[in-house]
């Protein structure tokens, strides 16, 4: 984390974090945002020489950036078996990449809990708890009755609108050139605002340009150039402080802007929660919010064996030829599931530090 590597020794084609504002975003030079756009092979060389159509286009006609609106990123699986899907991932654009390869998008997906978690566990109301026999008591209906002792499957539906873990919005931008300018340009660095993963021990020293992402307060006169990319966007009001954004613990997802990735895009909460609302940081479907971990129902639905669940009516035997029984359709409540299940939904992941670029 030296001052010394800095931007230009970044390929063209890497992709970092962005925590700033939407309008810094699209003044960045060398920097293009990473929204699905089609670009121009010809305008754009050095990046179609780097990720060509891995994430759709035909080349002649253009080629598409990376769309990482909504959407988490996740290394390719290779050989590790992490993603167990990874031979199903789809394209997305037309002549992409699918499979385990990158540029390829996946879906949300429900998985039945693991250990150390505890198994979900269904409560099903009104349930015999073997085949039995019953006897009303009664003289004039002497009658005997058994259930099926079938094991039928039972589904539920609800939850949200997605699986997900805890988060917080970001952009992702893409190296679109190594220099800037005519002639021979000026060397394209990594902007105030950018965030970078980082795996080690090290903490920077006094007067490193890059601080750790934990939420605390800065003085906006004293840090002008992060002030100037970030703002108040995660918590401050500028006069004098503003807020680091926050990223302990959460994932970090793009902006879904207006394509519907993130359905719950509108209503996620502000950065910094805690504090009162005039300095709370955006909510909502803006970079620096929130969002807590939620669980939607499995694509392909979870299902039960119940045993003992009668099928639908009551198999009878009839004493002396008196009476008929069938079975009372009532309604059987099923809740599922009641108990069981981890701390949070989430998927694979491993640990780093979120470093913000200051100056």
């Amino acid at each position: 984390m030296s001052n010394t590597q800095t931007g230009p020794n970044l390929p063209v084609g890497s992709v970092l974090v962005y925590a700033g504002s939407e309008t810094n975003l699209q003044a960045l030079q060398g920097w293009l945002p990473c929204d699905g756009r089609l670009l121009s092979s010809s305008d754009y060389k050095e990046l179609f020489a780097a990720i060509g159509i891995a994430n759709g286009g035909d080349g002649a006609g253009g080629f598409y950036l990376p769309n990482y609106q909504g959407y988490f990123i996740r290394g390719v699986s290779g050989a590790s078996g992490h993603d167990p899907n990874a031979l199903l991932r789809h394209k997305a654009q037309v002549n992409g990449n699918h499979g385990d390869h990158p540029g390829s998008v996946q879906l949300y997906a429900t998985a039945v809990p693991q250990p150390p978690s505890t198994p979900f566990v269904c409560v099903v109301n009104n349930l015999p708890h073997n085949s039995e026999i019953v006897n009303d008591g009664s003289l004039s209906h002497n009658v005997m009755a058994k259930w099926n002792s079938h094991l039928n499957e039972y589904s539920y539906l609800g939850g949200a609108s997605e699986t997900r873990p805890k988060n917080k919005y970001v952009y992702f931008i893409i190296k679109s050139a190594s220099t800037t300018g005519p002639g021979a340009g000026t060397a394209v660095s990594i902007p105030a605002g950018a965030v970078v993963p980082f795996a080690g021990v090290q903490t920077p020293g006094p007067g490193s340009q890059w601080l750790l992402c934990n939420g605390t307060t800065l003085n906006a006169t004293q840090s002008q150039p992060l002030f100037a990319a970030i703002g108040t966007i995660h918590g401050g009001n500028g006069n004098p402080t503003f807020y680091l954004p926050d990223y302990q613990g959460f994932f970090l997802r793009g902006v879904s802007n207006a394509t519907g990735n993130d359905p719950d895009a509108d209503v996620r909460g502000p950065a910094q929660p805690t504090l009162p609302p005039a300095i709370h940081g955006n909510s909502g479907n803006h970079v620096g919010s929130t969002q807590d971990y939620n669980t939607g129902p499995p694509h392909n639905r979870f299902s039960s064996n119940v045993p003992h669940l009668p099928s639908s009516h009551m198999k009878v035997d009839v004493v002396s030829g008196r009476t008929n029984a069938k079975w009372a359709e009532t309604p059987t409540i099923a809740s599922a599931p009641t108990s069981g299940g981890g701390q949070e939904s989430r998927p694979v992941n491993a640990y780093v530090d979120w470093y913000i670029k200051a100056s």
